[in-house]
């Protein structure tokens, strides 16, 4: 157990998390004790894992050329995430620990999620490039998210909180190729709010790999454009209805800024 509180102070919150315990919750909840916010995660089963890890097995075959089996991308229970958490402490803001139970784990409270402020242009001009710094950061300490997703990040007093690690990426992929995993992520939650922008995708992606001198981050993403580029043919083959469908679209916009950037990069 992980514990940063008083006996006293456990035994307040545990009070408060029993009931919820008998609801099962699938979603994190926020509780307050003696003025002070935290979120509980509760393990879970989620329903139509099977084909989460399917998809996660197929992009890995179609943009990275790697085969693993489906279950490689099993989610991590309650400990895995925990385990992380300590890790990551480290080297990058992430929720303090404070509880950690088999049933759940009780971490702080870290904000207000990011994504809606970017819905207006003075939020996308402000985090758009955090965003991309905070990725930055993360990779920069040898790390991989496995969630990357802009739903995942919460701000604080002016700080960027990366959430959610229960994804096993990094424990099957070769850090480059998790790392190159957590961009696409990144990038394929970004483009509604970027409005498929590819000059402005292409301007964040090269802040990003200016900064990585690494030549394995190069070639692995060399690797993906590669294969990209191949997965556009084929999807030429399926019509412009197909083409057309938003999760193609965010993979045919990565391939586009991934080509624009590591071209710039490359000849800077």
């Amino acid at each position: 157990m992980t514990t940063f509180f008083s006996l006293v102070q456990q035994k307040r919150i545990k009070q408060k998390i029993e009931p919820l315990l008998q609801q099962s919750p699938e979603e994190p909840i926020q509780i307050q004790s003696e003025g002070c916010s935290y979120i509980v995660k509760f393990t879970r089963r989620e329903a139509g894992r099977f084909w989460r890890e399917s998809g996660g097995t197929l992009a890995c075959w179609f943009l990275f050329g790697v085969a693993v089996r489906p279950n490689a991308f099993r989610t991590g229970d309650i400990t895995y995430e925990a385990q992380r958490l300590r890790d990551l402490r480290h080297h990058i803001a992430v929720p303090q620990l404070f509880i950690e139970e088999r049933d759940y784990i009780v971490m702080e409270y870290c904000g207000e999620q990011i994504e809606p402020m970017l819905r207006c242009e003075q939020g996308r001009q402000e985090f758009l490039p955090r965003i991309i710094d905070s990725l930055l950061e993360l990779h920069k300490a040898k790390q991989w998210h496995g969630g990357a997703q802009v739903r995942n990040l919460t701000i604080q007093d002016g700080e960027i909180f990366r959430i959610d690690f229960e994804e096993k990426v990094g424990d099957v992929l070769p850090l480059a190729l998790a790392q190159a995993y957590d961009l696409f992520l990144c990038f394929n939650s970004l483009t509604k709010y970027m409005n498929f922008d590819a000059k402005l995708g292409a301007k964040l992606l090269s802040r990003y790999l200016s900064q990585r001198s690494e030549p394995q981050i190069y070639e692995t993403l060399g690797k993906v454009l590669k294969l990209s580029l191949r997965l556009e043919k084929m999807i030429d083959l399926f019509g412009q209805k197909f083409k057309s469908r938003s999760d193609i679209k965010r993979t045919l916009y990565f391939s586009e800024i991934l080509q624009r950037s590591l071209y710039e990069n490359k000849t800077c």
